[in-house]
């Protein structure tokens, strides 16, 4: 590399302003340092290409709260503190930041104690010099803890987004977790405009759970000797038309990211079997229906029981609706009154249907096994539209 490298490395600073000053000279990229809480500690001077990220983090002092909870999601943060190696960044035009590379600066003992930032709106590093900030981040460690501007804890937005990204360390744990009998899971409610109500609001602040607004959802990360009981109580308190969705309980801080996922896969579901997750709250709920996102990965329509193509093929010749019968049957868990209900006949019609259906295909509709089976089998979606459209 160039001497310029080799000369920044054994250079003696004064202050981390003459550092980042140096280094974005030694790149021709404008440079940011920032400490563990994200505070502007040193930068260098913008001249060209500035972005609107830049700007905003030095007239503030502070990276800007929307811009750190997008770098949690993109796993950006996630990233910096798993690992030294430089993160590249790239272009997020609808939040006004440039491309970037980006490095943890870690003290000692190897725990994240700052970042540094280098814009690349004006060029693109190289893969060699990636790799020489790996070095200027060490160098960059000793002048912030010399300074003093580590900083000491960093905000309970940041402590909740790495509790939920399985990035925490034992300091982040809710010391309630450590409790017997405490469990904790993540709620996360849908459409935050409509959850605003007063006892709702009320409820949040006695209880003093950690939450963060991302965009229009609300995350809550609820904790308690009956969290079940909690959760459903905070449910109750929000407007009808918000949706919610909660992981399972766990008594574990590593198994809040667990919870957190599958928080985020239920509201999925909801929005495919709107009707029969309807009041669903907890993962667990979602029973059947949560494995077929991943059965329909694996599966193949030559997978499915055979007995949906005879029945298709029957109804479309006899005008009938056999498959349809079939799919609110294996739905309602086998039971006929519930069936006939949906189905608005009778009973005995139902029967009747049944067993043509049984004579058909030689589907054994008492085996609760076979039941589960064409229930994901008639809920991927290759034969989801086929028997709805066919009713």
């Amino acid at each position: 590399m160039p001497s310029a490298y080799k000369h920044f490395l054994h250079q003696a600073f004064l202050s981390l302003d003459e550092f980042a000053s140096q280094l974005a000279d030694v790149l021709s990229c404008p440079v940011t340092i920032e400490n563990l809480n994200h505070e502007l500690v040193a930068y260098s001077q913008h001249g060209e290409g500035a972005d609107a990220a830049r700007i905003s983090t030095i007239i503030s002092r502070k990276v800007p709260d929307h811009l750190i909870q997008r770098f949690w999601k993109e796993g950006i943060m996630e990233a910096l503190h798993a690992s030294s190696e430089p993160v590249a960044i790239q272009n997020m035009q609808d939040v006004g930041l440039g491309p970037r590379v980006a490095l943890s600066i870690r003290n000692q003992k190897g725990s994240v104690i700052g970042y540094i930032w280098v814009s690349e709106t004006r060029r693109s590093l190289t893969l060699d010099e990636k790799q020489w900030l790996k070095r200027v981040a060490t160098k960059a460690s000793t002048l912030l803890q010399k300074e003093g501007r580590a900083g000491q804890n960093s905000s309970d937005m940041e402590r909740l987004w790495r509790l939920l990204t399985g990035t925490f360390s034992e300091s982040d744990i809710p010391p309630e977790l450590h409790r017997e009998g405490i469990r904790g899971c993540v709620l996360i409610l849908d459409a935050i405009e409509e959850t605003k109500s007063v006892h709702f609001q009320r409820l949040l602040t006695e209880k003093r759970f950690l939450s963060i607004v991302d965009g229009a959802r609300m995350i809550i990360l609820v904790l308690g000797q009956d969290v079940i009981e909690e959760v459903t109580i905070l449910v109750k308190a929000v407007s009808v038309s918000c949706v919610y969705a909660c992981g399972n309980p766990t008594d574990m801080g590593a198994g809040l990211s667990r919870s957190y996922e599958q928080a985020l896969r239920l509201l999925l579901l909801k929005e495919r079997f709107t009707k029969q997750l309807e009041t669903a709250i907890f993962y667990y709920e979602s029973g059947p229906l949560r494995y077929i996102p991943a059965y329909e990965e694996e599966s193949r329509a030559s997978d499915c029981h055979p007995a949906l193509s005879i029945l298709l093929a029957y109804d479309h010749v006899h005008h009938t609706s056999l498959l349809p019968t079939l799919a609110i049957y294996v739905q309602e868990g086998g039971h006929m009154m519930r069936t006939a209900e949906k189905l608005h006949i009778h009973p005995n019609s139902l029967q009747y249907r049944l067993k043509r259906i049984s004579e058909l295909t030689d589907v054994q509709l008492k085996s609760s096994l076979e039941r589960s089976g064409l229930l994901l089998d008639l809920h991927q979606q290759s034969w989801l539209h086929l028997w709805k459209t066919h009713k």
